[in-house]
């Protein structure tokens, strides 16, 4: 079945104090409808003083919270981004390091052109800044990447990649918002092209976690994602986790694991801009092809 969720329902943090806005079965679809991170209260057009009408308490809202009837502590929900589609104008700007001036750039996206700057067209490539599921006590504010998810800005996350979130709450309580039009690993300017759309999304339960931090699958590998203070910190808790999932699914040993690792698995930048910094390891299916629940 598939239901719709449009922007008015939308949190500004994941927790399980929040109260469902719709809730699905196992295996639904959900077509959200998502603002973008600074709540469409910006004028799209390339002014810094567009800044004055912004929230800084309304950043990077979820659409949501979706109950998935079922899910229980102890569970992993399955998010399967089925598509993502942008609205025609985004949003991106940086500060001059020497003078700074802010730059507001609006680029136009006609559904498969990001036209950046006279003479600078990129291939539309969307993706999901903001994914994840209530943690099992207290509030997490959207900006902050964690064991829920939240906002790890990676950019595999994108149409045909299933995210896997560990369930701590009753329902999970799933949200996603935060779309980019484009964006790079590391996001170093602190956003990729922020931008209004729409997020296509299948629900579904796997039997127990496989991991606490949550698994990217892509059609090339499975990437764990974690965040920690420093990029050093992330970087250790990312080849940690990997070196438990492969142990998990592979049988091997802990030093074949790690080793594997240093063969075969890119350690890789997700952002370097929240309060949270984000690593992960990306294990190709060359090595795990399929994770065994």
């Amino acid at each position: 079945m598939r239901h719709q969720l449009s922007s008015e329902h939308r949190v500004y943090s994941f927790s399980r104090q929040h109260l469902p806005a719709l809730t699905v079965s196992p295996g639904d679809e959900v077509l959200l409808s998502c603002h973008d991170c600074l709540d469409n209260s910006f004028p799209l057009v390339p002014d810094a003083d567009g800044f004055r009408h912004h929230d800084p308490a309304c950043v990077n809202p979820a659409t949501g919270p979706v109950a998935v009837a079922g899910a229980l502590p102890g569970m992993t929900l399955v998010a399967e981004l089925l598509a993502i589609n942008c609205a025609d104008k985004g949003l991106l700007w940086s500060t001059d390091r020497r003078t700074g001036e802010m730059t507001v750039r609006i680029p136009a996206l006609d559904g498969q052109t990001v036209a950046f700057a006279p003479g600078y067209d990129f291939p539309l490539d969307p993706m999901v800044g903001v994914i994840g599921v209530a943690p099992p006590l207290g509030s997490i504010p959207n900006t902050t990447p964690g064991r829920h998810g939240g906002n790890m800005d990676c950019a595999d996350i994108k149409a045909g990649a299933r995210v896997y979130l560990a369930v701590t709450v009753p329902g999970a309580l799933f949200g996603c918002g935060d779309i980019h039009a484009l964006q790079a690993d590391g996001e170093v300017a602190g956003m990729g092209i922020e931008v209004t759309g729409e997020v296509l999304v299948r629900l579904d339960l796997r039997p127990r976690i496989l991991s606490p931090w949550p698994i990217v699958e892509t059609p090339e590998h499975f990437a764990v994602l974690t965040a920690a203070r420093t990029l050093d910190e992330a970087a250790d808790l990312a080849v940690d986790a990997a070196r438990d999932l492969l142990m998990d699914q592979l049988g091997v040993s802990d030093a074949d694991a790690l080793m594997l690792q240093s063969m075969l698995c890119d350690l890789r930048v997700n952002q370097i801009v929240d309060p949270l910094k984000g690593a992960r390891v990306c294990i190709p299916k060359s090595l795990l092809t399929e994770l065994r629940f």
